[in-house]
């Protein structure tokens, strides 16, 4: 029973974490593609392959270790929203693509993208940390 609740776990952190970094990239690509934009393409491959590389990193996660998959799927998922904010950006769509009064510069984007991440990988490397020095690594 143990083990069910911990791959329940497992997978309710695994989808949070890859949904939660991904979503607003499928958001954003079918904002753009109003404008018939190859920046619309060019998101949507972001998030195919950010997702693509989520999928890879859950089936390899016991030969990595959970905590390594998730921090290098947090890793992706930021080059992947950076890449997807420049992308926007030099079609002119970034400030399009927002929400009205709450428009931020790209630049903005990208110090908040970079924040989000690094702080995640921050919270996974410490968690990664607690559960080997306990002796819990799965």
């Amino acid at each position: 029973m143990e083990r069910d609740t911990d791959q329940r776990g497992e997978r309710g952190a695994w989808i949070g974490t890859q949904l939660g970094c991904t979503g607003w990239l499928a958001v954003a690509a079918s904002l753009a593609a109003r404008e018939k934009s190859m920046a619309a393409m060019t998101v949507f491959a972001l998030f195919a392959v950010a997702n693509g590389v989520g999928f890879l990193l859950w089936r390899l996660r016991h030969r990595l270790g959970l905590w390594n998959a998730l921090m290098l799927l947090v890793f992706v998922c930021g080059w992947t929203s950076g890449a997807a904010v420049y992308a926007l950006d030099e079609a002119g769509l970034w400030e399009a693509i927002q929400i009205k009064p709450w428009v931020y510069s790209a630049e903005t984007g990208y110090g908040a993208i970079a924040a989000v991440h690094l702080a995640g990988l921050f919270v996974l490397f410490m968690q990664s940390r607690v559960k080997t020095d306990a002796g819990t690594e799965s």
